[in-house]
């Protein structure tokens, strides 16, 4: 992300109005705009999506401030698939 060159308004038409649902990340930057790393030397990302699964054993995906239900099927079974509809 670059506050320089952004554009929300180009962003929008471009991607025809699916902003508010996208899943971004980044690497994660220190105080002093370095950036950080864990423990290995490998950078940190952070995001704006978490994956979440509730004592009850449903799993919710949140992006941003948007939250959808997450249905889990066995991919292994011959019916099985896995994916993601965004259109």
């Amino acid at each position: 992300f670059d506050r320089d060159t952004y554009s929300a308004t180009r962003e929008e038409k471009e991607f025809k109005g699916y902003v508010p649902y996208m899943m971004r990340w980044r690497y994660a930057k220190d105080e002093d705009g370095n950036y950080k790393r864990d423990d290995h030397g490998k950078l940190l990302r952070e995001s704006n999506a978490r994956l979440v699964k509730w004592d009850d054993g449903t799993i919710s995906l949140h992006v941003g401030k948007e939250v959808f239900k997450v249905d889990t099927i066995n991919s292994a079974q011959p019916n099985g698939f896995a994916g993601i509809n965004g259109y």
